[in-house]
């Protein structure tokens, strides 16, 4: 779960739902100036590797079907815990499951989403150099904590598995002749980064800001030829980026949300989360989270948060409540929540 704060709003974003906004991205990707994916060096069948890029750019973040289906609840505001809240090995475990899922039925894709999966732990647990896959958005391990002890070991745990398993999918992949140039370095390469680059967009999304990134080593005409893409603010959800990557500009982008309100208290003395009705806010107000009588209070809503009113954009601002009581029908409650459609413009 992706959470951010946008004015009154908070967003949640499904795992799957910023996936699948990557892929719509890779779908798009390639002009006059930039490759296809696909295309990035000779094969027996561009289109179709195009095609298995842009399904693994999609479904990259598969293994949290499971997670997204059944959260584990942050006590800290009644709600799914926010990406950046889960522990390392809940972490994994969704790559555990996600990674190997097409491994049968799609192979070049599982390679995709394992390269994607090694690509994020590797630069963390082991002296190797490859600044050619450092994440777009996440930048050196170095402006990240390190893994110590038990996670340390975990993590590098998993990059050796998540090796062994490359090597299986290769052997696989490379006796079929018509997807052998695939895993040829001027192929995989780029399809890597390609990957990570709508990964970084697609957070960025999510994530929101209003600062300039600059995302390094992206692949142009091929992966001798690779940029680095200015992407800033243009206005109220328009999104400028240089040099341009996409077939249509300006490209209309939507990402799927639950929405939650945000409102000040009367004293102005913090903002709160409210969801639709249910039988969860009259248990609130039993239980003392909501006061009926109050003018804060709604039949129609349930008080799940407290937000410092100096909060600004982002989600490390939230605070606890004291009083939160998740209600027992959780999880009816927010899957009978309805996902809107935010619409986001990419333009040059």
């Amino acid at each position: 779960m992706l959470k951010r704060r946008v004015g009154g709003e908070l967003w949640c974003v499904s795992q799957p739902d910023h996936a699948a906004a990557a892929g719509y991205l890779a779908a798009h990707w390639g002009n006059g100036e930039f490759t296809r994916p696909g295309w990035y060096a000779p094969c027996p069948d561009p289109e179709r590797l195009r095609a298995e890029t842009v399904l693994a750019v999609s479904e990259h973040d598969n293994g949290w079907w499971e997670w997204e289906a059944d959260p584990r609840i942050d006590p800290a505001d009644g709600l799914p815990l926010d990406l950046t809240s889960i522990e390392q090995s809940d972490g994994l475990q969704r790559w555990r499951l996600g990674v190997p899922r097409f491994r049968e039925s799609h192979p070049y894709v599982a390679l995709l989403i394992s390269l994607h999966a090694y690509w994020l732990h590797a630069p963390r647990v082991q002296a190797e150099d490859a600044p050619a896959f450092l994440h777009p958005l996440f930048g050196s391990p170095a402006d990240w904590p390190s893994p110590q002890g038990r996670e340390l070991e975990e993590a590098r745990r998993f990059v050796a598995e998540q090796h062994v398993l490359q090597e299986l999918l290769i052997d696989r992949i490379s006796s079929d002749p018509e997807w052998a140039a695939a895993i040829e370095p001027w192929s995989l390469r780029p399809h890597t980064r390609l990957l990570q680059a709508c990964d970084a967009l697609s957070l960025h999304l999510c994530f929101g800001g209003d600062k300039e990134r600059i995302m390094h080593g992206i692949p142009r005409a091929s992966w001798n030829d690779r940029v680095s893409l200015s992407v800033r603010l243009a206005g109220e959800s328009r999104v400028a980026i240089d040099p341009y990557p996409f077939d249509q500009d300006p490209l209309a982008v939507t990402l799927r949300a639950r929405i939650l309100n945000l409102y000040f208290s009367p004293r102005g003395e913090a903002k709160c989360v409210r969801g639709p009705s249910g039988r969860g806010a009259s248990r609130l107000a039993r239980t003392g989270v909501l006061d009926s009588t109050s003018s804060t209070a709604s039949k129609r809503n349930e008080v799940l948060a407290v937000v410092s009113p100096a909060s600004t954009v982002g989600w490390g601002d939230m605070q606890v409540n004291p009083e939160i009581r998740v209600p027992d029908d959780f999880h009816a409650w927010w899957h009978a929540l309805p996902r809107r459609e935010i619409r986001f413009i990419f333009t040059r």
